[in-house]
């Protein structure tokens, strides 16, 4: 009995020392640091990476399969508009029409022997006696003489009908493809797919010319950004394989659709923004890598605090603590563009103002604080 009540009085002895501490440190002051809030220039950006291309790039494809004869240019060649690039061979191409208007005429020979002759030449066997019939014969045994010879007589016309449009599909490509290949802008020779000998493919360009006097970046932007991104927006554009040196760039399009591209084990949603490149670049080239910072918002005067002085009651409205002789005083505020360490106060404070960084949870309004030395 005699030690739960020494229990019950050590207790409050120590209840009463926290207490008493507390209140002695309430009236004296709690120590606070402070920032005092500052007016300057901010700019809030986007950033994100994409690649540089050529605003102008033409591709040259080949109608049809054709040997090159020779090939008058290299990949990093400069060439101007109407310059000979590629020599094609069409000879094969002509010979293969020439065999293909012989079908023709073969298959019209054929037409006109079934026209003469209407009893086929081929002949049956019958299976039972060993009786050899005429096709004719074998017919009309089934009564479908005037069919068969119909539908064969069609389907012969059809044999001559599609080997003529062979000749017809093949002469148009003939006709249409240039022996001479020429550059249809000025620029520089960055796709060569052939050599000399080669047979070209349908299904790729065989050369590739860009005006690397007109160069563009295409990013992505996520999804959650996209809505702060306009067309005309300045962009500042750095990399890699042009270190120190940065480039200006402007929005000039945003794409009308979003696409998901993989991230790691996630799929992320994005939307594709190109950027034009406004001054000069000599050093950059078309495949390079770069990381753009589109500016969404320029002020020239902010009053800005660090995000450390912010808190929220319990509706969660943004409030900070202001020091204002010696005492604490909560006041809501209204913030405005994000930065990366502080963020933009529109309403609840002036310049010059001194607010309480990371409050104390038990900090209240009028509560008797001082200010630490390292306080800004």
């Amino acid at each position: 009995m005699k030690k739960a009540v020494v229990t019950v009085l050590i207790t409050l002895v120590i209840v009463s020392g926290i207490l008493f501490s507390h209140y002695a440190g309430r009236q004296s002051g709690v120590f606070v640091k402070t920032y005092t809030v500052q007016e300057t220039g901010i700019i809030s950006s986007v950033t994100s990476s994409g690649k540089i291309e050529a605003v102008t790039k033409k591709e040259l494809f080949v109608e049809v399969p054709a040997k090159v004869q020779e090939v008058n240019v290299k990949e990093g060649d400069r060439v101007s508009k109407g310059n000979p690039l590629i020599e094609l061979d069409l000879k094969d191409l002509e010979l293969q029409m020439e065999q293909e208007k012989i079908k023709v005429e073969l298959e019209k020979l054929h037409l006109e022997k079934m026209l003469k002759n209407p009893s086929p030449g081929s002949r049956f066997e019958d299976e039972e006696n060993g009786i050899p019939y005429g096709i004719q014969d074998v017919w009309k045994q089934q009564g479908l003489s005037a069919a068969h010879q119909a539908d064969g007589l069609i389907a012969q016309q059809k044999q001559v009908e599609l080997a003529q449009l062979r000749v017809n599909e093949l002469g148009d490509k003939i006709r249409q493809q240039s022996k001479v290949l020429t550059s249809p802008i000025d620029g520089v020779i960055t796709g060569l797919s052939v050599a000399k000998g080669n047979v070209t493919s349908v299904m790729k360009p065989v050369i590739t010319i860009s005006d690397l006097d007109q160069l563009q970046v295409k990013a992505g932007i996520g999804e959650y950004y996209i809505s702060k991104i306009k067309e005309g927006q300045r962009v500042e554009i750095t990399g890699d394989a042009f270190e120190g040196t940065a480039y200006s760039g402007v929005v000039t399009h945003i794409a009308p659709i979003a696409r998901q591209i993989a991230s790691g084990q996630h799929k992320e949603t994005i939307i594709e923004v190109i950027i034009d490149i406004i001054n000069e670049n000599r050093k950059l080239k078309p495949g390079y890598s770069a990381s753009v910072k589109v500016i969404t918002d320029r002020k020239d005067k902010a009053l800005i605090v660090p995000y450390e002085a912010i808190v929220q009651d319990e509706d969660n409205n943004d409030m900070v603590y202001v020091y204002q002789k010696g005492k604490a005083h909560k006041r809501k505020v209204v913030v405005g563009t994000e930065l990366a360490l502080e963020t933009e106060i529109l309403k609840g404070v002036q310049k010059g103002e001194r607010v309480i960084l990371n409050p104390d949870e038990n900090l209240e309004n009028g509560t008797k604080v001082k200010i630490r030395k390292d306080s800004e």
